[in-house]
């Protein structure tokens, strides 16, 4: 067993670096072969590898989970929007805890995106990485011919194993169905993505809308210019695969200047709120070291409290 361990942390290694393909996906390209060539599940002969009341507990807790799949992702996107509108209404500034910052340059940080991109990610999980191992596993070692009867055709619906033994239903065998052609689409962009696309290292000075929702915010102040705009600084928590990085990030929230007031078409002076997507989020300072960012951040803050003063 700690050898297939072993190789399968090569492969994963592997996948990333060489390959550049996420291994989740090599896993469910290896298994849509098997699914297309089922003869080979004999030769690999993969039920020597795991014990058969593991197998079990396996099959039985991913049936549990995707049986229940639409509840599950409902009840996901009902807490999302619940934090997405209590986030808009700043309550979580009242609830959540303050950071603690520690010594060796670590914080436990509380705030709402942290929460908001979690969810995000185990929604979209559910339907790729988590459901791919679901369909891998029963691929290796369901015991009701699951290879040949898994895609679903006219002649598949009617004497199929999996539906006679109730072992799946009809329904939600076409729900399976459909996140396997949704799978195969992913796959497809990552291989284009492999062949087509050279990662390199940049030393940008601003952050895209998309990169600032998945880093969490440690911190972060607002302040107004002599013009009223309104500007917000922050510390946020990059990492990468070798280590993480701190940034002292700065984004114009809102923009003086002629606005139209959307009634009709004439154009006032005004303050205007500049739409989270539309922000520029620029790099001020970047560090491994989370006390040197903070000192710059608080620094900024007792600057603009005197200026404001």
């Amino acid at each position: 067993m700690q050898n297939l361990i072993n190789q399968v942390k090569e492969v994963r290694d592997f996948s990333q670096k060489i390959v550049n393909i996420p291994f989740s996906y090599i896993i469910f390209l290896a298994a849509t072969l098997l699914l297309w060539k089922p003869k080979y599940i004999e030769i690999i002969d993969a039920s020597r590898w795991v014990p058969d009341d593991i197998r079990f507990i396996i099959l039985d807790l991913f049936n549990s989970i995707y049986s229940n799949l639409w509840a599950i992702q409902i009840g996901l996107l009902i807490v999302l929007i619940i934090l997405i509108v209590l986030s808009e209404k700043h309550i979580f500034e009242f609830i959540l805890p303050k950071d603690i910052f520690y010594k060796d340059d670590t914080v436990d940080s509380w705030n709402e995106f942290t929460a908001i991109g979690r969810l995000i990610r185990i929604m979209i999980s559910l339907v790729t990485t988590c459901w791919i191992y679901y369909f891998a596993f029963n691929i290796l070692f369901n015991e009701h011919n699951f290879a040949q009867n898994f895609l679903l055709r006219d002649s598949h619906k009617v004497n199929n194993e999996l539906i006679d033994t109730k072992y799946l239903t009809l329904p939600f065998l076409e729900m399976m169905n459909g996140i396997f052609w949704l799978n195969i689409l992913f796959a497809i962009y990552f291989i284009v993505r492999a062949i087509f696309v050279l990662r390199m290292p940049s030393n940008k000075d601003f952050l895209r809308t998309n990169e600032v929702l998945w880093y969490p915010r440690l911190n972060s102040f607002q302040h107004k210019n002599s013009m009223g705009e309104l500007f917000e600084t922050s510390i946020y928590k990059r990492k990468s695969k070798k280590s993480s990085e701190f940034l002292l990030v700065k984004a114009q929230c809102s923009k003086y200047g002629y606005h139209s007031n959307g009634i009709n078409k004439d154009k006032f002076l005004n303050v205007k709120k500049i739409p989270a997507n539309n922000r520029s989020y620029k790099i001020i300072n970047h560090s491994e070291s989370l006390s040197e960012i903070t000192y710059h951040f608080d620094s900024l803050k007792n600057e603009l409290q005197q200026d404001n003063d």
